[in-house]
C-alpha cells in the first residue's frame, strides 16, 4: 500500500485486522498516526515512518507480529497535557500505550533522535520476543511500566549518557 501525498492522518483502526497486508509507504505530509490504525496487521514487514510523523497512536501497531525493524522518527507530542511543563524550546517524543506490543518479529529498534526528551509508554514493546539489544538515548525520561516485559530473548540493554532531566522507570 503506498499511501498518497497530501495525506496526514491515518484514522483510528483504519487498517486494523488487514491480516494479508505486507509493506507500507506513507507520504511525506503525514504527521499522525490514530490509535489501532494498523493494529492485528499480522503480515506487515516493512512500514517506513516519515520525518513529518508528530504522534503514533495507542496501540498503533500492536500485534504485527511480522514486523522485524522500527527506525523511530522524531516524534512532537502534547507533553504537558500528560507530564507537566517543560522549557518551551524541548521537543517531547512519545512512543504510545502498547504501540509495538506483540509484536514478536521485531529484531531491531532504532531511535532516530538523541537530542530530544522521549517518553516510551507503558507496555510499548511488551512482548516483543525477537528483540535481543536495546540502546535507550541518553534523552529518555521516562519509561511506562511493562514497557519491555515480556522480551524474552532480550540480552543486552544499555543506557546511554542521560540528558539532566531525572529519568523514572516504572517497571
Amino acid at each position: 500500500v503506498v499511501l498518497g501525498h497530501g495525506l496526514t492522518v491515518i484514522p483510528e483502526k483504519c487498517f486494523s485486522g488487514c491480516t494479508s497486508l505486507e509493506n507500507i509507504t506513507l507520504s511525506d505530509s503525514l504527521i499522525r498516526i490514530e490509535n489501532r490504525a494498523f493494529e492485528n496487521c499480522t503480515s506487515l514487514k516493512n512500514i517506513d515512518l516519515p520525518d513529518s510523523l508528530q504522534t503514533i497512536g495507542d496501540h498503533a501497531f500492536e500485534n504485527c507480529t511480522s514486523l522485524k525493524k522500527i527506525i523511530l522518527p522524531e516524534l512532537a507530542t502534547d507533553f504537558e497535557k500528560h507530564y507537566g511543563t517543560l522549557p518551551e524550546y524541548e521537543v517531547v517524543e512519545s512512543i504510545g500505550v502498547k504501540a509495538f506490543c506483540n509484536c514478536k518479529s521485531l529484531e531491531k529498534l532504532e531511535f532516530q533522535s538523541s537530542d530530544h526528551i522521549l517518553i516510551i509508554g507503558n507496555c510499548a514493546f511488551y512482548g516483543c520476543e525477537s528483540l535481543k539489544n536495546l540502546i535507550i538515548p541518553g534523552c529518555v525520561i521516562k519509561i511506562g511500566g511493562s514497557a519491555f516485559s515480556n522480551c524474552k530473548n532480550l540480552v543486552e540493554v544499555t543506557f546511554l549518557e542521560p540528558l539532566s532531566y531525572e529519568m523514572f522507570c516504572n517497571s
